[in-house]
């Protein structure tokens, strides 16, 4: 039966609510509000239906064709909206159809109109509110992009500064950039800007080392080749050298040098200048004895003083032998002439008159000078040259015969005297000679004091005249009495050099059995046991080093032969020992290239230890060079940890940081429990994008704080969906309430009840507001059915109740679709129907056609029995209380 309009209004509202009374006095009523319960739900629209081609559509079927006008209109404004957002978003705001709102959101890009059109369309329009997410999303992700870039410029800038720069620096550097993608221009030319300072550092770097290299490598070369250089070339070479080396010292980038390279150039550098200061005595040697042959060659060979030249030639500085064999030869040739100049004249008894006159002069004036200052050996030598003369030859007039005769007279004096002095002398020095052995002197000493003795002896024959036999005799006696001792130990040093003579001998042989078993054919150098060669090696050198003195006759020969002997195994060694310090080399450059921040640099070190230590037991170096590499090795392992030490308290300090931050995100996720239910959303989309941005943070306080962060999103999570649940509750009550109110104005237009207008809109008013459209579209039916009512609209009325077949039509294939139970009488038309909806269901989207089937249902205005009304309350339960 219809609910009277007078009924309707009396109801009592104390204990119920009036939408609930109204439901419970007809049920027919709530079962209309489920179509607008389905469209909040859906976020269709209700243009989107399709009106049923039925020839009693009626008024309905009008009003799908007004919708679809309506529709392409909006259609038509949305692409008019380029540039104007707000008037775009004016209109996505107030506009019915879907598909207008998504084109003209496509005219909406900058942030706050994206974020203000999302807002507003969170719960509304789906396909909107991703569109917008996703530009919203792009631009994050651009300004993301710019900020990165800009953060890696200050980094390349700060590099460009940095006193020192590294080749490693700037490859992390490329490769952070590299993530990047494709960046603005502007920010690229910053980028390529301060990269190519940076690449003009690191090859000004490699020039640097690469000249050092070179200015070492010409050391070595001039070193090698100084002695086809003069003085002032190797001079000019050491200027030119030290210029272009103190240009690399005062560089920015010395530091890039490698730690052993300028040493070794120091010490290559002083090495050649020692060679330059030899050669440069050794130059001045030379030109001595050549000035000194010089002015021999171009005198007389009959003015030439043999004894002189002698003497000043033992007098000058020694030369090498490869330098001194030219001068020597020249020295003997004039030794030679001078001889053959004596020579001849002595054979020669026919001199041309007058020829040894000059001669005979000098050696007068000589002699007399000699008997003036006493040196009786002197004058008679000069007597005795006198006499080698012919006076015919020479022609000594009166004077100069007188003046050689008294000369003659006062040597003959002399040696007189000296002949008794060096009688006197003798007899002391015999004396002296025989005490020699009583004084238990030093061996040393006392061979040194008898060899002076023995020098005073002869001393005093040339001087004193020659000694009687007997006391020569006595004398040498004496000697070899006192010389005994020494010749004692002479003869001992004499058998142990003898000894040392043979094991020098037999460990020549020693080295050459050695090398000939010591597998060293190139064809099989890998065969070799290189670390026993190498102790062979240096345990025979110093075996030799430990020999003593030899014997002088064979040194020279023994000492060609165990160089021989050695060089068999020097060559081949050194080449393995050359071979193993680059080895050396290789393993302390790979230390350096190691990067500080690798997580397996600590592997790695180890493992280049152990090769170092197993390198080191397969053939330690020379002491120097072997404890060299060691410090180098040893101080670039350090300064590895160094710098992860750094890195380590960098990244420890970051950790923390990052702790600090997550900590701060968690404190703001469980301080909002407390703020209103409408702000959390919007707090958990930033905190949990804050959180993804936050780096890692120290493993002991990692699990702690990413529990106590999944407890409050949680809380927060469960909050919000208590209060979401709770309004989309509060929204489903207030749509079963107005559609009640709208079923219940159109059964008091089918009863022809009298209006009351202003009480059913009191009772429309006191209902709280739906979401979205499907206000607008209840307030358009329930206005529709008041106006009907007002004008008592009966073929408004009459369509009402024409609709009931329709109306229990959808409702049948609805309950099919949901699964709900029919009345009996209906089993027939549902067995046909569960064919067409099996039919229609094998295709498209079966969530939109049941949104569909709810929207024709809830929107169709239609009088429903009492039956139907129940029908419809079970539906409606069954699908909005879900």
């Amino acid at each position: 039966m219809p609910l009277s309009v007078k009924t309707f209004c009396l109801l009592p509202c104390k204990k119920r609510t009036w939408g609930s009374q109204i439901a419970m006095m007809h049920p027919l009523i709530i079962k209309r509000s489920s179509r607008f319960m389905f469209d909040f739900l859906f976020g269709r629209s209700a243009n989107k239906r399709k009106a049923p081609h039925s020839p009693d559509a009626g008024p309905g079927f009008s009003q799908q064709k007004t919708d679809e006008i309506a529709r392409q209109e909006a259609l038509s404004r949305a692409e008019q909206f380029s540039g104007d957002e707000p008037a775009a978003i004016a209109f996505i705001l107030e506009c019915q159809f879907a598909d207008a709102r998504l084109k003209a959101a496509e005219h909406v890009r900058c942030r706050q109109a994206l974020e203000q059109v999302r807002s507003a369309m969170l719960n509304i329009d789906r396909r909107v509110t991703k569109l917008m997410q996703t530009r919203l999303e792009t631009i994050q992700k651009l300004e993301n992009q710019e900020k990165n870039a800009n953060l890696f410029i200050a980094t390349a800038q700060r590099l460009a500064q940095e006193p020192h720069l590294t080749p490693n620096l700037a490859a992390d550097l490329d490769r952070q950039w590299q993530s990047l993608g494709a960046v603005a221009a502007p920010l690229q030319q910053a980028f390529d800007s301060v990269r190519q300072e940076i690449g003009f550092r690191l090859a000004a770097q490699t020039s640097l080392q690469r000249t050092v290299r070179d200015a070492l490598a010409k050391v070595r070369q001039v070193s090698s080749s100084s002695d086809s250089m003069t003085p002032a070339e190797l001079g000019e070479m050491l200027d030119r050298l030290t210029e272009v080396i103190g240009e690399c010292v005062s560089s920015r980038e010395l530091f890039s040098l490698p730690k052993n390279l300028l040493a070794t150039y120091e010490q290559e550098f002083t090495r050649l200048k020692q060679l330059q200061s030899a050669h440069a005595q050794s130059h001045q040697w030379r030109l001595e004895r050549q000035q000194a042959l010089a002015i021999w060659e171009a005198e007389p060979v009959a003015t030439l003083d043999r004894k002189a030249m002698e003497r000043q030639w033992k007098n000058m500085p020694p030369l090498e032998e490869a330098d001194m064999a030219p001068f020597k030869a020249r020295f003997d040739a004039l030794l030679q002439q001078i001889s053959e100049c004596d020579r001849a004249q002595q054979k020669d008894p026919f001199i041309e008159i007058g020829a040894e006159k000059p001669q005979f002069s000098e050696l007068l004036n000589k002699m007399e000078r000699a008997l003036q200052e006493g040196s009786l050996q002197a004058a008679v030598e000069h007597d005795a040259k006198l006499r080698t003369l012919a006076l015919k030859a020479a022609q000594p007039d009166a004077a100069q015969t007188e003046r050689l005769n008294q000369a003659r007279s006062e040597l003959n004096r002399l040696q007189d005297w000296a002949k008794w002095s060096g009688r006197v002398s003798r007899e002391e020095l015999l004396k002296s000679v025989e005490e020699l052995p009583a004084r238990s002197l030093p061996l040393d000493e006392l061979a040194s004091r008898v060899a002076e003795a023995r020098k005073t002896w002869k001393l005093l024959d040339s001087a004193s005249g020659a000694a009687p036999r007997i006391q020569w005799q006595q004398f040498d006696a004496a000697c070899n009495l006192a010389y005994a001792p020494v010749a004692e130990r002479s003869r001992k040093l004499a058998d142990e050099r003898a000894q040392k003579t043979a094991a020098a001998q037999a460990i020549i042989d020693k080295v050459r059995e050695f090398a000939a078993g010591a597998n060293l054919d190139s064809s099989d150098a890998g065969g070799a046991d290189w670390k026993n060669i190498a102790s062979f090696f240096r345990h025979t050198q110093q075996s030799w080093r430990q020999l003593g003195p030899i014997d002088r006759k064979e040194k020279k020969r023994l000492d060609a032969d165990f160089d021989h002997a050695m060089q068999m195994l020097q060559k081949p060694l050194r080449q393995q020992w050359q071979a193993e310090s680059m080895r050396r080399e290789r393993i302390i450059d790979e230390v350096c290239a190691i990067d500080p921040r690798d997580r397996t640099a600590a592997d790695t070190i180890r493992q280049l230890q152990e090769r170092w230590q197993e390198s080191a037991r397969a053939l330690p170096l020379g002491n120097k060079e072997e404890q060299e590499l060691w410090r180098r090795f040893r101080t670039a392992c350090d300064s590895l940890f160094a710098l992860r030490k750094e890195a380590s308290d960098a990244a420890g300090e970051e950790r923390r940081k990052n702790l600090r931050a997550k900590e701060a995100v968690c404190s703001m996720l469980e301080a909002a429990l407390d703020d209103p239910a409408e702000g959390l959303a919007a707090v958990l989309r930033d905190t949990t994008a804050e959180w993804n941005g936050i780096g890692p943070v120290p493993n002991a306080d990692d699990r702690a704080v990413h529990e106590r962060y999944r407890a409050a999103v949680s809380s927060v999570q469960a909050r919000l969906d208590i209060a979401g649940s709770e309004e989309k509750q509060a929204n489903y009550q207030a749509l079963c309430e107005k559609l009640a109110l709208c079923q219940a104005a159109e059964a008091a237009v089918v009863g022809n009840v009298d209006p009351n207008e202003a009480s059913w809109n009191l009772h429309w008013m006191v209902l709280p507001p739906l979401a979205g459209r499907q206000e607008s579209m209840l307030r358009a039916r329930f206005d529709a059915a008041i106006n009907a009512m007002n004008l008592s609209d009966s073929l408004y009325a009459s369509m009402l109740q024409a609709n009931n077949a329709m109306l229990r039509q959808e409702l049948l294939r609805l309950e099919i679709i949901f699964g709900l139970e029919s009345p009996a009488e209906l089993s027939a038309d549902r067995m046909k129907m569960q064919i067409e909806v099996l039919q229609n269901s094998l295709g498209g989207n079966k969530e939109e056609a049941r949104s569909a089937r709810l929207d024709i249902l809830c929107s169709l205005p239609a009088f429903a029995d009492e039956q139907t009304a129940m029908r419809m309350a079970e539906l409606l339960q069954k699908t909005g209380g879900s």
